[in-house]
């Protein structure tokens, strides 16, 4: 459902009426553009797809009768194989095409119809092709952002979330200045790398070969394990470090201001024990101290930048197998790192989510086929992938295809037609409407059976950009073998994928076409996703274009071992941008198809009733449009073997005779084969993107205490005091800066403004800045480039801050001014403003007092007119006297006729009129003293009418 997540469809352009597929378009089962519908209670917007369904004795085209596979006939014809030189099940079914009788003139039109061109004076267009055409349509779930979750009037309903953001530990400021100078975000500690060593015994290729240690096993576990060289020198600083296994065996440890004791009871299993100090991990003494402090050989950081370009996490880090299960073990530790960008987004669907019986180990295979069963949706690929080892070298040739980093296999990139329905709030209702949206959209496609012969044929690696993270594995040696020395494993592995891979096209429980009603009808193709992609674009921007580069690849191997997926990114520098982009590689079982081998009937004679002039029977023929030349029919006829006639039975194959009483009775008829594939093709599907920023968190706010020094300095102060932590939502702003550092945090971290924020600054209160106008202030805006004096709270010769400052302002008397206060972190993250403090220093007479008075920002605000122009004569109106407009007839004659006393006729009694004369109206505002003068004069017409 839309409200749990997003409904997606992605439909190939020639399942639409109109396009290209004229016979389908004919026949019937398309696609259609229309208006969503709307269910009770539901306010439905946009527009949808909607599904014109294949009925073959109610073709769409009124110009056909039907279309049949032959079921009304003595003899059906079964579906026969195209070819048996072939490991893909290709094969065809004759269909027959009936025309409407009374709506096909003769053979010539009959055929015109078909073949397109001009009859009389009407031109047809072809109907009958025999193009290629691709169907691969299927239904799929995207997730929700949790930023369109937050903006849902009901977003509690929503279960596939995907979110990329942030979190930011520990203010390490060594590490944070060291991140900053690097060249390269690769050079950056990967975590991932760190995880890969802890609790890890680790050797070398020379060690393990004579101790006899089998470091590459899959399915037990070695003693030791081998890295490679290049990843334990960049993580070991160059062996300088030798105890990355304890690096995060402190995760647990906390610190306390108070003496060491024991949470929990004592020497219970799992106590933690609370250290009295300061917080002190081993990892953060790593990163700020030895990692600044070394410096890597030139080889090391040239393998480093890259082999880390593309970073694999495959089935042995997801959870599967002996080695250690780096991807979802780093779970745990992660909170030890100082900042990283979070990322997680479902691993499945919806409706996989469901599935409850998950295997616990690697060779439960009955297990894991038993798990498969229990799904909605079969993961039989990615359980294939798994089974045979290939996970590692699924995701190298993923890596080398869609990167375009080979020429022997170039992916597709088609149009689609991708329908999404979702929910979306809307401002003026306290319901969310449902969304209906279609857009022709690009995807990068590649065949899978293409893919496979190319991971079967280039079993020796050609590119070094890539690293699997963890110990080395047989699998992982065999994907980037150089040598060919593994090629037995790679075929191994890759022939077993394409072994059930045919096996499952070939099952008809999976695939079967038989008619056109099960190709034109309109099944969602079984579907799933393999693997995942996350693309990070970073760094300064370069060419003429100015656009960011793409830094690193991860490539995720799908093993539905854990939903959702949790990646975390160390690789970043604070306060810089970068853009992730998520995307789904999902498996598509759909079919090619084609139609060939036309026949066409041409009526040779035909028989009436002598005495009603009606059709009788029509002898036709079978001929092949192109040639001309007789053809045989590819079906039988009704009435074939019930006819006795001996004269039918000396006929040529291509001619046959239909009778009026057949069904439907007509001479028009069209034979031809249809020719079906199934075809597995691999799509490159976006499902998230979004740029942020690491960034520190806004500080607490100020407590402040106004006062006036007792002297004839005129000098006042405020006592600032930093408070503790309350959530609040974000601080105002003063400058553009302000807003634009307002705007990238609540986006990185999914949050509306209206949003109370849950977190606290991670680095110390560093300074004090003070703000002061001369004027009542409109706004906090107003306070913009009046910084007066900025207050360091750093403690002299030490990393401690303090957490109150006094500040001293030397101000005239009888002026009054306005200030604002806020504190800076050590990450130069503005806090909360304080309240608008106004002080004045009064001299009366000589005695000099202080009056302070406290504003609020809801004090600041002006009332909004909502029209702020109205009719003048609601605020002022100008109205004559009496005397000045009533008729003056003291010249008139009453007994001559009226139109000769007209002009006698005056306007006013008073001795003094005010009739063109023009009088000056001044209005002075009271607030502001400003004046404006109206010149009104006053004038009247005669009308003679």
């Amino acid at each position: 459902m839309s409200d749990e997540e997003k409904e997606a469809k992605i439909i190939d352009l020639n399942l639409f009426s109109g396009s290209s597929d004229t016979m389908r378009t004919n026949l019937g089962g398309f696609w259609e553009i229309g208006a969503p519908i709307e269910t009770e209670g539901e306010t439905a917007i946009g527009e949808t797809v909607n599904e014109v369904s294949f009925d073959a004795t109610a073709l769409t085209n009124p110009i056909f009768n039907r279309v049949s596979r032959g079921d009304d006939t003595p003899t059906r014809v079964p579906a026969t194989p195209m070819s048996d030189d072939v490991v893909i099940p290709t094969f065809k079914f004759p269909m027959r095409l009936y025309g409407e009788r009374d709506q096909i003139t003769n053979d010539s039109h009959w055929e015109t119809i078909l073949m397109g061109g001009t009859f009389g004076e009407t031109d047809y267009p072809t109907i009958y092709n025999e193009s290629v055409w691709d169907d691969y349509w299927f239904e799929t779930g995207f997730p929700y952002t949790q930023q369109e979750v937050n903006s849902l009037f009901d977003g509690s309903k929503v279960v596939s979330i995907s979110q990329i953001s942030y979190d930011y530990n520990y203010y390490l400021s060594e590490y944070q200045d060291y991140v900053a100078g690097l060249d390269s975000e690769i050079l950056i500690p990967n975590m991932y790398l760190v995880e890969m060593f802890n609790g890890v015994t680790s050797t070398d290729v020379g060690t393990a070969q004579e101790d006899e240690i089998e470091f590459l096993s899959e399915d037990t576990a070695p003693t030791a394990r081998v890295f490679d060289q290049t990843m334990h020198n960049f993580v070991s600083l160059e062996g300088t470090t030798s105890d990355l296994d304890v690096l995060l065996s402190d995760v647990d440890v906390v610190w306390v201001p108070a003496p060491t004791f024991l949470i929990g009871p004592d020497d219970a299993e799992g106590a933690v024990t609370a250290w009295e100090g300061i917080s002190d991990h081993k990892l953060h003494g790593y990163l700020s101290q030895s990692v600044p402090l070394t410096y890597l050989s030139a080889s090391t950081r040239a393998d480093t930048e890259n082999m880390l370009q593309n970073i694999y996490f495959d089935q042995y880090s997801r959870g599967l197998g002996t080695p250690k299960h780096t991807f979802t073990d780093m779970k745990d530790t992660k909170s030890l790192f100082p900042y990283y960008i979070n990322i997680s987004f479902p691993a499945r669907d919806v409706e996989d989510n469901e599935s409850t019986v998950t295997p616990t180990t690697f060779d439960d295979i009955e297990g894991w086929l038993e798990w498969d069963a229990a799904l909605t949706r079969t993961r039989y690929f990615s359980l294939s992938l798994s089974t045979n080892n290939f996970s590692s070298k699924f995701l190298k040739s993923l890596k080398e295809v869609f990167n375009n980093e080979t020429y022997s296999l170039v992916p597709e990139e088609k149009e689609y037609v991708l329908s999404l329905e979702y929910q979306s709030a809307s401002i003026d209702s306290d319901t969310d409407s449902t969304m209906s949206t279609l857009q022709n959209t690009p995807f990068r496609t590649v065949n899978y059976f293409d893919l496979l012969t190319y991971a079967y044929e280039n079993y020796i690696s050609t590119s070094d950009n890539e690293y699997f993270v963890g110990e080395k594995t047989i699998h992982r040696e065999a994907s980037i073998d150089k040598t060919g020395t593994y090629r037995y494993i790679n075929s191994e592995s890759v022939l077993g994928v394409i072994e059930d891979a045919i096996e499952y096209v070939s099952n008809t429980d999976n695939f079967s076409v038989d008619s056109l009603g099960d190709l034109y009808n309109f099944p969602s193709k079984a579907n799933e996703i393999l693997a995942y992609r996350i693309e990070k674009i970073g760094g300064p921007p370069t060419g003429d274009s100015q656009t960011q580069n793409v830094l690193q690849n991860y490539w995720i191997f799908n093993a539905y071992t854990e939903p959702p997926i949790e990646f975390f990114d160390s690789q970043v520098k604070y306060n810089q941008d970068y853009t992730y982009n998520i995307y789904a590689y999902i498996l598509s079982v759909g079919v090619k198809y084609q139609t060939s081998d036309l026949r066409l009937t041409r009526v040779i004679n035909e028989i009436r009733d002598p005495d009603t002039d009606e059709f009788v029977s029509w002898c036709v023929e079978f001929y092949d449009p192109d040639t001309g030349l007789a053809a045989d029919p590819l079906l039988g006829t009704p009435t074939e073997e019930e006819t006795e006639e001996e004269e039918i039975a000396d006929l040529p194959p291509s001619v046959i005779t239909i009778f009026a009483e057949d069904i439907p009775a007509t001479p028009y008829l069209a034979d031809f084969y249809v020719n079906v594939e199934p075809s597995l093709q691999l799509f490159e599907v976006p499902i998230d993107s979004k740029t942020l920023k690491v960034l520190d968190n806004p500080t607490n706010q100020l407590g402040l205490k106004p006062f006036q020094l007792v002297d004839a300095s005129q000098t006042i102060g405020y006592d600032v005091e930093y408070e503790t932590f309350a959530e609040e939502i974000y601080p105002g702003t003063i400058s553009s800066a302000d807003e634009t550092l307002k705007i990238e945090y609540l986006n990185a971290r999914d949050l509306l403004g209206s949003d109370l924020l849950p977190y606290e600054s991670v680095s110390q209160q560093r300074y004090v800045e003070v703000y002061r106008i001369s004027e009542m202030p409109s706004g906090f805006e107003d306070f913009d480039n009046n910084l007066v004096s900025t207050i360091d709270l750093k403690i002299k010769d030490s990393s401690f801050t303090l957490p109150n400052t006094i500040f001293y302002d030397m101000i005239k008397t009888n002026q009054k001014y306005y200030y604002i206060f806020r504190v800076l972190n050590e990450n130069l993250i503005p806090g909360h403003l304080s309240e608008i403090y106004e002080a004045e220093l009064i001299d009366d007479g000589g005695y000099v007092y202080s009056n302070f008075d406290l504003f609020f920002e809801e004090d600041l605000s002006e009332d909004i007119f909502v029209n702020p122009s109205i009719p003048f004569k609601k605020l002022i109106q100008l109205q004559a006297n009496m005397s000045q407009i009533v008729f003056n007839d003291s010249i008139v004659n009453y007994e001559a006729p009226a139109h000769e006393q007209l002009n006698n006729m005056g306007l006013g009694s008073a001795d003094d009129l005010i009739w063109d004369k023009t009088f000056k109206i001044r209005l002075t505002s009271k607030k502001t003293g400003k004046k404006i003068d109206l010149n009104v004069t006053y004038k009247y017409e005669t009308d003679s009418n």
